[in-house]
């Protein structure tokens, strides 16, 4: 069973990610959505809901998070998750830059984790 997070609520996460993710109970557990503001999307009592990054890097059962923000940020994420230990799946782009892709890519085989695209 992979337990993952998603850092971002938006359409992306709701229409495109949930429905998938859902369908999978017996291989997928959605443990938490980290949201800056109050959901406007359906909430899930299943699921739990912060305005907090830490609920996601200090949760240790979290293995994967997933990016699903405005791309402007996907750089600046994707590193926070790798640096507290977290797999990492990022929605494209991926990088706004090519340094910023490589940086991300060597500091996972560093830390001995994953990150794609």
């Amino acid at each position: 069973m992979l337990t993952i997070a998603y850092l971002g609520n938006g359409k992306s996460t709701n229409r495109y990610h949930l429905p998938f993710s859902r369908k999978l109970t017996n291989k997928i557990n959605i443990k938490k959505i980290f949201s800056p503001s109050e959901p406007v999307w359906k909430t899930f009592e299943d699921i739990e809901y912060t305005d907090q990054l830490s609920d996601l890097w200090d949760d240790p059962e979290i293995q994967l998070v997933v990016i699903t923000t405005p791309s402007q940020f996907h750089y600046e994420y994707g590193k926070m998750a790798l640096e507290h230990g977290k797999n990492v799946l990022v929605e494209k782009p991926f990088a706004e830059t090519s340094k910023e892709a490589e940086e991300l890519f060597a500091l996972a085989k560093e830390k001995g984790l994953f990150i794609q695209c």
